[in-house]
């Protein structure tokens, strides 16, 4: 899993962004954080392309938010509520 960039909203929805070979994803969480959870993340895959998302102790696990648009990502990088964090790989 590569280091991707995570953005939390006005929402506190967390979306994750993923350079991934020669293109991007797109993971949408919808359960909402306040800022201050959100510290370390770590994100692992298994064999079925299932991903865990640790937020603190918290496991998120998300397999059909994937978005591969770039629309969608330029929409987000517009958006002047957005902050960037790392990810943190394992």
């Amino acid at each position: 899993m590569s280091i991707g960039t995570i953005f939390y909203t006005s929402f506190w929805k967390i979306v994750i962004e993923e350079e991934y070979f020669s293109y991007r994803r797109i993971f949408l969480v919808t359960k909402k954080y306040r800022y201050s959870d959100i510290k370390k993340v770590k994100i692992y895959n298994n064999a079925y392309s299932v991903y865990h998302i640790y937020v603190g102790r918290e496991k998120i696990i998300i397999s059909n938010y994937i978005i591969n648009s770039e629309y969608f990502i330029k929409k987000l990088r517009s958006e002047k509520v957005f902050k960037n964090a790392q990810i943190i790989r394992k």
